[in-house]
């Protein structure tokens, strides 16, 4: 996994809608949707943090009963700590 800024990833995944398929019979798939996450830890208390994650990919048949979806997508990540500092970390 890439270790991005928020505002590159955000970039990469709107450019990512932009340059779909341009051919009807792939439809292009948007997912989207929020994530908690949370450190476990001994040594420091923390609390969830509320991210959000997006991806955009197609679906190619390879047979009646079996096909193939890659998906390019997006996530963020962290926790708040008791001093309320946070730590945010965004994927591709």
């Amino acid at each position: 996994m890439i270790n991005l800024t928020s505002g590159a990833a955000l970039l990469a995944c709107m450019l990512a809608l932009v340059t779909g398929p341009a051919q009807a019979q792939t439809p292009l798939r948007v997912l989207a949707g929020p994530t908690i996450s949370n450190v476990a830890t001994d040594e420091f208390e923390t609390s969830s943090k509320v991210g959000f994650f997006a991806a955009v990919g197609t679906s190619f048949a390879l047979s009646e009963n079996a096909s193939i979806s890659p998906f390019l997508g997006y996530v963020q990540k962290g926790a708040e700590f008791d001093d309320d500092s946070q730590d945010t970390y965004s994927y591709i």
